[in-house]
């Protein structure tokens, strides 16, 4: 990546042979590392394992060295496999709503989980009801659209320029009205 670290008794070649090492051993495990945080999750759970090899056999990187790097690209291996198969997991471990709810019917599980809270017939109504409740109270209907759009009941009172009284006021008026709504 684009940071250099360095590690005590390594050269700029060796961490490069690791940092090239973690890249091969991520794709040949089908690793996806094309975001910055994947490469960096990969990259430090590489370094980790192979630090720890490092410095446990520090012996074994002495001469050729081969023992160690052998070592340590077994360690790396083991690590990167062991996060492949946590996220692996995470995927498989997951329930399908195509899948049958229950061994003995051929029934999924998405039926069961019932009707959709609203329709478009529903939304239409809604804002009827809505459009409405101005006859009653300007400021409710007002509110109620504002609101809809995601604004607070303190940042419509400022952008109109009301007082807390007459915000208050439109806003118990807005809750009323929609507990009689939720009534019909």
């Amino acid at each position: 990546m684009g940071r250099k670290r360095r590690h005590s008794g390594l050269s700029s070649r060796e961490e490069k042979t690791v940092d090239a090492f973690i890249d091969e051993m991520c794709m040949v495990l089908g690793l996806d590392t094309r975001t910055p945080g994947s490469a960096q999750l990969y990259r430090s759970i590489g370094w980790m394992h192979f630090l720890e090899v490092y410095r446990s056999q520090a012996r074994c990187f002495q001469g050729t060295g081969w023992a160690g790097w052998h070592s340590a690209a077994l360690a790396i291996r083991t690590g990167l496999l062991q996060e492949k198969r946590a996220q692996d997991y995470g995927l498989y471990g997951t329930v399908s709503l195509d899948a049958p709810a229950f061994r003995e019917g051929d029934t999924p599980l998405l039926e069961l989980l019932g009707p959709k809270t609203g329709d478009h017939q529903n939304s239409i109504c809604f804002r009827d009801y809505l459009e409405r409740l101005g006859e009653i109270s300007q400021d409710a209907a007002l509110l109620a659209r504002r609101m809809i759009v995601g604004e607070s009941l303190e940042e419509v009172a400022h952008l109109c320029r009301w007082t807390p009284t007459r915000s208050w006021r439109a806003f118990n008026t807005l809750r009323e009205a929609m507990e009689q709504y939720l009534l019909i």
